[in-house]
């Protein structure tokens, strides 16, 4: 009985011994002194040594100059019963290359429970470590990138606002000035979205709350509206929208509340323009609104010669959103829609 149970034992022993040999990592052991009893065939091809060069030799041979302390640590930690699992750090082969590691140490202990050793796996992520770093650089490179086409839109546009602005001075009819002035009004709302994708962080998310308080504040300098004569009343939390459906929206924005402030508040009469933007399930709901003279009863908002309308319709659809009038109470228009997939720039 004794003989079979030994000789279980020694397959056992046999079959362990076997997968350590075979594996890829390197499996090492050494004493709590530092001295490496055991060097699998993985640790050959990682360090470089053979078996026969470091058994008997201190493990800190692997360790560069900076890092001599971090093996006296690490075993320290291992004799608190502290657990080391994927610590990342360097270690030196024998022809004095730098590689990048994921050690796991594992205590081992006699038949009487006494701590006698430590096993140390060692995986080389050098080339994991370098493909980050190539992604990190080109991640950086594409910011780079991005934040530069922003700047020079932003900038084109405010050429495009500045020659704009040169020919008011050469029109002559009140009617040709209205038309440059909404021009005016569209061009600083693509030029203010790209103002706030150059400071955001990630070049393609910007926060709508934010944008849209100062696009509405804009839209009411142009027009000449003191905020005691009409009170924007803006409604937007904790939303961002990407580039792809910010753009429409905050056109559709734009021409909305262009609209009412130049037809529901005839003769100086005083009140409010709402936005709102909410979310649920995935759906966007977007609200202007104004209390008041309303939307006239005869006139079909999807059938008008009204350019800005037609803009609004045009870019309901390209949002792929649906688009409610509600006529009581002043007008309501609501938009319904889904955040727009983002398309890859680069």
């Amino acid at each position: 009985m004794e003989i079979k149970e030994r000789e279980k034992a020694e397959e056992n022993i046999q079959s362990l011994t076997n997968i350590v040999e075979s594996s890829n990592d390197a499996i090492i052991t050494k004493a709590l002194n530092g001295i490496i009893t055991s060097w699998n065939k993985g640790a050959e091809q990682t360090y470089g040594y053979l078996a026969k060069e470091v058994i008997g030799k201190n493990i800190s041979i692997l360790a560069p100059k900076h890092l001599k302390k971090e093996i006296s640590e690490l075993i320290d930690k291992i004799k608190h019963d502290k657990k080391i699992q994927r610590y990342e750090t360097l270690r030196l082969k024998k022809d004095g290359t730098l590689i990048n590691v994921s050690l796991t140490l594992s205590p081992i202990f006699d038949a009487s429970g006494k701590l006698k050793s430590i096993s140390i796996i060692s995986r080389d992520i050098t080339e994991t470590k370098n493909a980050e770093k190539e992604i990190k650089r080109a991640l950086k490179e594409k910011e780079l990138l991005l934040r530069e086409i922003h700047h020079r839109v932003k900038n084109n546009m405010q050429i495009i606002l500045s020659l704009l602005n040169l020919q008011t001075h050469h029109i002559m009819t009140d009617e040709a000035a209205k038309i440059i002035q909404e021009t005016e009004n569209r061009v600083k709302a693509l030029s203010t979205i790209h103002e706030n994708l150059f400071q955001s962080q990630d070049l393609t998310t910007i926060n709508f709350q934010e944008y849209i308080w100062s696009l509405v504040r804009g839209i009411f300098f142009s027009y000449k509206i003191r905020e005691d004569q009409i009170k924007p009343i803006i409604k937007i939390k904790g939303i961002m929208l990407n580039i792809e459906t910010a753009v429409p929206c905050s056109l559709i924005i734009n021409e909305l509340v262009s609209n009412s402030l130049k037809h529901a508040f005839p003769s100086g009469k005083k009140g409010n323009i709402y936005i709102s933007l909410q979310s649920k399930d995935n759906l966007y709901f977007l609200t202007i609104k104004d209390d008041g003279i309303g939307f006239p009863e005869d006139l079909d908002f999807k059938k008008t010669e009204s350019l800005g309308l037609q803009l609004v319709n045009s870019l309901v659809i390209q949002i792929d959103g649906d688009i409610k009038l509600n006529r009581n109470h002043g007008t309501e228009f609501i938009i319904t829609f889904k955040e727009l997939e983002y398309r890859e720039r680069i």
